[in-house]
């Protein structure tokens, strides 16, 4: 295991260094799109073999370390996957990469031809829940993404220091996981009777309280699970 994070720390580090390098190259009034292309495609390949360290890694971590190191590490390759998803939209936006010239662009393409689309952001609260799934659902039904990328845009629309992006990274990001993670996010802030009352609670404000009462406890509960599932 020690030969494979040292291998990782060497790609994180040229990742690192390359991702920068790009920014720079897409922030110029005048650039070469030749190169931003070749840089593009060297941070694509490091990604690609990052990606097969740390599933190596991860699995013989799973013999040895505890649930906290095993989400620790979950969340440190998630922060390496998201600012190459981040690089890649921007880089689609700007038209600096081409849809087609490479099979990971290709699959971003349908999403990001169209300029600043922002992923809306979920927290867990059940009346944001709507908005989000409206919007997510494009990814979630899109075919020609992979599902390892579907996760990653999951992850990177779970608001930070919320219970949907605590339940979010308590999956492993792949491929089997992610169907999972969905059907969790469901259970959990897109509860139908739920949304129903909170909905209610909107329309006939002058007798909320014994709605709200209910709501109250029933978001309670469902936080209390889903702290007690992260444990187990």
């Amino acid at each position: 295991m020690d030969k494979l994070k040292a291998e990782r720390s060497v790609i994180r580090s040229a990742f690192s260094r390359q991702c920068k390098q790009l920014e720079v190259l897409m922030a110029a009034e005048l650039y070469d799109n030749t190169e931003v292309k070749a840089q593009f495609s060297l941070i694509e390949d490091k990604i690609q073999r990052l990606k097969t360290l740390d599933d190596g890694i991860f699995n013989l971590l799973l013999d040895t370390a505890n649930e906290t190191d095993l989400t620790k590490e979950i969340t440190v390759q998630n922060e390496y996957r998201v600012k190459f998803l981040r690089l890649k939209m921007s880089a689609m936006r700007d038209n600096h990469v081409e849809a087609g010239n490479s099979q990971t662009v290709n699959d971003m393409s349908v999403w990001y031809k169209s300029p600043k689309i922002e992923l809306k952001k979920c927290n867990g609260d059940l009346m944001e829940w709507l908005g989000f799934w409206s919007q997510f659902s494009k990814i979630y039904n899109e075919p020609s993404l992979a599902l390892e990328d579907k996760f990653q845009y999951l992850i990177q629309s779970a608001q930070e220091g919320s219970k949907a992006r605590e339940l979010v990274i308590s999956f492993p990001s792949t491929a089997k996981n992610y169907p999972k993670v969905i059907e969790s996010m469901k259970e959990r802030f897109g509860q139908g009777d739920m949304l129903v009352e909170m909905h209610n609670r909107e329309l006939l404000p002058g007798s909320n309280f014994s709605l709200q009462q209910s709501c109250s406890a029933n978001l309670q509960a469902c936080n209390k699970f889903d702290t007690a599932r992260v444990q187990v």
